[in-house]
């Protein structure tokens, strides 16, 4: 009996999350007034020269490899090795940063690519309230646009509710929706599972990458899962567990794979 109103209730639960979404604001608004409402939720801005500076190295630092580096032959180097960092005269590497590398990022373009995507990342927006509601994802009422020239191809920031969006010249190296939304979904779940759980890097993207191909496979058609992220941690989780209760399900995963 106990486990049928269990069963009932997940019924229940999952239905009006249906009904949630099918009805959500999004599909009411008319193309316009998504837009309208997407820009209180989705703020674009640029880091300060600075900023960008102090970005970049602790990415060279933190990631082992990627592409997106300025080809300046001090940065290079940095590239090969950087362990020098922490050695080497910041100001004035700053200064050639500043006279022969950084350029200043616009922002229209980034803020077209969202008033386009209005409806469909308000809808991704109302789901993560889903999940906020339901187990504690976490979510911001405003969103920081950042464009780089440089870095992985996004970025977010937990503590802020910032996403880092990797451009070149022509625009964005990858496309606008899957980056914002898969940043989304890093912010919701770093403090609560990614660190409650200490997860790997690997087992993080895992994840994300599954939330995203699970919960808005709609949104996001075609989703290309990471070849390097960890797939076992896929096994654990489904459609109604995502919604219902993704830390029971990663609590039940770390108890086949301690820490």
């Amino acid at each position: 009996m106990q486990y049928k109103k269990k069963n009932l209730f997940f019924m229940l639960m999952v239905l009006c999350f249906v009904v949630y979404v099918k009805n959500g604001n999004a599909l009411k608004l008319s193309a316009d007034d998504a837009q309208k409402k997407i820009e209180t939720i989705f703020f674009v801005s640029t880091y300060s020269a600075r900023e960008t500076y102090n970005i970049l190295l602790a990415d060279i630092i933190y990631f082992s490899s990627y592409k997106n580096l300025p080809g300046h032959p001090a940065f290079k180097e940095l590239e090969a090795y950087p362990e020098i960092i922490a050695s080497i005269d910041q100001d004035a590497l700053y200064v050639t940063f500043l006279s022969e590398v950084y350029q200043p990022l616009p922002t229209s373009f980034i803020e077209g690519k969202i008033k386009k995507h209005a409806s469909t990342l308000l809808t991704a927006y109302q789901r993560c309230e889903v999940l906020n509601k339901n187990w504690g994802f976490v979510i911001f009422p405003c969103y920081t646009i950042y464009p780089l020239f440089y870095g992985a191809g996004g970025g977010y920031r937990p503590d802020t509710g910032g996403i880092e969006l990797n451009v070149n010249e022509k625009g964005l190296r990858k496309k606008t929706c899957k980056t914002i939304i898969h940043e989304m979904v890093h912010i919701g779940i770093e403090d609560g599972i990614v660190q409650r759980f200490q997860l790997s890097h690997w087992e993080k993207e895992g994840l994300v990458d599954t939330i995203c191909s699970l919960y808005f496979h709609d949104l996001l058609p075609n989703y290309h899962m990471q070849s390097p992220g960890d797939k076992n941690i896929q096994k654990y989780l489904t459609y109604e567990a995502l919604v219902a209760d993704l830390p029971g399900a990663i609590m039940d995963y770390v108890a086949h794979y301690p820490r």
